[in-house]
């Protein structure tokens, strides 16, 4: 877990915790992109990860033999991920991330309710301006 999340990005500029936790999924310089879920499933476990407000979280289960793979998976993607990147890959995840804005918020019923809220709850300085836009 990690304390970064859309409460700490500048207004007019969100979505930037959200798409690097895309591109913490898309492999490192020891482990190529695809290749974490390959190894986590064959050890018997899976992974996911979810950003909100002011916590970005990663989580595996795993069987227990497994733990010394699974922290290793864990450290090399959080201390290597950044050389793996490419435009391509920034570009495509910046879509992704883009793509889920608009299903979950843009084109669903209620879906800026959560930013009206906000909006009326919080000062501006402290306002969260979106959670997965982009820009």
């Amino acid at each position: 877990m990690y304390h970064v999340g859309s409460s700490r990005e500048t207004p007019g500029k969100t979505g930037f915790a959200h798409l690097f936790e895309h591109l913490l999924f898309g492999g490192s310089e020891n482990v190529p992109a695809g290749k974490l879920w390959k190894i986590l499933e064959g050890a018997g476990g899976q992974n996911n990860g979810f950003t909100e407000r002011d916590i970005t979280t990663y989580y595996e289960m795993f069987p227990k033999n497994a733990l010394e793979k699974v922290l290793w998976l864990e450290a090399d993607r959080m201390g290597f991920f950044i050389n793996s990147i490419t435009q391509h890959t920034l570009s495509l995840q910046q879509n992704v991330v883009s793509n889920e804005k608009r299903q979950g918020e843009d084109n669903t019923p209620y879906g800026f309710t959560e930013y009206v809220i906000d909006k009326n709850l919080y000062p501006a300085d402290h306002r969260i301006t979106g959670r997965l836009l982009v820009k």
